[in-house]
């Protein structure tokens, strides 16, 4: 079997981290597994993606462009043919059988006309904001990713409570052949021994990583640590990653005086990370949206027996068990929030019985060998032409 996977970035966490692991698990059972990424020309340009896996770039235009008006879908509609041909092209020196798109968006498009016109059979994985961006659908290219999804043999999501919410925008997922495949966490990557004694770095930190953006609360979480700081004088508050918010959330710090303390350290390599990961005292997902469609990050804090908080929104309850595996606060309250901070903070005990119990959890269920096998599985259904998943699988408005 041969898999063209595409995904809209090239890095190595989030959605990008999701395609890596698959990729890799299908190469090493010995199917072809290729990437597109975006690209600057209009022709395909091979050579390799950050993480050295076979990738070919390939600038598709979307329908709906920015700033641009009727200009948008006429340049589409102008391209749309030359687009396919070369497509069709790619697909067949491949040897194509599966086309996988991951965070569906209006260049998926192509893919669903590729389908309609008899080119190779067609998942979608959806994967959180690229469906409900801040719970609100996206007006303009809504209709281009509604076709996208209608077109698709099948569609994959990472957990059932996201389908489940997102079903009530998007209803063309319960009307697909629809699987959930959750996502994953490798503790040998983390640099993580479970065996060894439980410990914490000091001084102490609470730890986040999560893109500087609305939905993820990090606002929150700076408002909850400003509430707790001064029962804890040597703590810190490290942000992992950067985004569009960061400016602000940099003035909210020092409005509420602890910019002194907060660390926002950008985007780190993955080795970096699971350094913060392994040494926090507390690590807080403290998103306010449904679009959080699984938390990897917050697994990954998992899988090397940290303390977790997380709001109850989304995928997390799906995973933090409260009171057992982590905490769950209401999203958007930061107060809840530090009140739970508090607790965890001033109990060693409480943390290592939350960290133990969800490293337990979270590396028994939650592999990456897992997520690979199950994609594997459904990329051979769908090109055998058996897409009909489980019943159970489908989002709970289904019939």
């Amino acid at each position: 079997m041969n898999v063209l996977l595409v995904v809209p970035w090239d890095n190595l966490g989030g959605v990008c981290g999701v395609v890596n692991h698959v990729a890799l698990h299908l190469r090493e059972r010995g199917h072809g597994a290729f990437l597109m990424l975006p690209g600057e020309s209009d022709t395909p340009q091979w050579g390799e993606s950050r993480l050295g896996l076979p990738a070919v770039r390939l600038n598709l235009r979307p329908i709906h462009v920015p700033g641009a008006g009727l200009r948008g879908p006429a340049a589409f509609v102008a391209y749309a043919p030359l687009k396919q041909w070369r497509l069709r092209k790619l697909f067949r020196e491949l040897e194509i059988d599966v086309v996988n798109v991951h965070f569906p968006h209006a260049a998926s498009l192509h893919f669903a006309i590729a389908r309609h016109v008899g080119g190779p059979r067609l998942v979608m994985s959806v994967h959180g904001a690229d469906l409900l961006p801040y719970n609100i659908a996206p007006s303009k290219r809504h209709h281009s990713v509604n076709l996208a999804l209608s077109a698709a043999d099948a569609l994959a999501s990472p957990s059932r409570s996201f389908l489940d919410v997102a079903a009530t925008t998007w209803p063309i997922l319960t009307r697909r052949p629809t699987y959930v495949i959750p996502n994953g966490v490798d503790p040998d990557e983390l640099g993580y021994d479970p065996e060894a004694p439980w410990g914490e770095t000091q001084p102490p930190y609470v730890l986040a990583v999560a893109t500087l953006v609305a939905y993820k609360g990090v606002d929150i979480l700076i408002r909850a640590f400003a509430l707790v700081a001064d029962a804890h004088p040597a703590l810190r508050l490290r942000l992992v990653s950067d985004g569009p918010d960061r400016v602000a959330l940099e003035a909210l710090a020092s409005e509420l005086g602890i910019r002194g303390r907060v660390d926002f350290l950008r985007t780190l390599e993955r080795h970096e990370v699971a350094r913060e990961l392994r040494g926090a005292t507390l690590f807080v997902l403290p998103s306010r949206s449904s679009s959080e469609s699984f938390g990897i990050a917050a697994a990954e804090a998992m899988a090397v027996d940290r303390a977790v908080i997380g709001s109850a929104v989304g995928a997390l309850p799906e995973m933090i068990e409260h009171d057992r595996t982590g905490l769950l606060v209401p999203p958007g309250n930061h107060e809840a929030l530090a009140v739970a901070m508090r607790l965890a903070l001033s109990d060693r005990q409480l943390r290592e019985r939350l960290g133990r119990a969800a490293g337990i959890r979270v590396r028994r269920d939650y592999r990456w060998s897992r997520t690979g096998a199950e994609y594997e599985s459904l990329l051979l259904r769908v090109a055998r032409g058996d897409a009909a998943p489980p019943s159970s699988s489908a989002p709970s408005q289904s019939t």
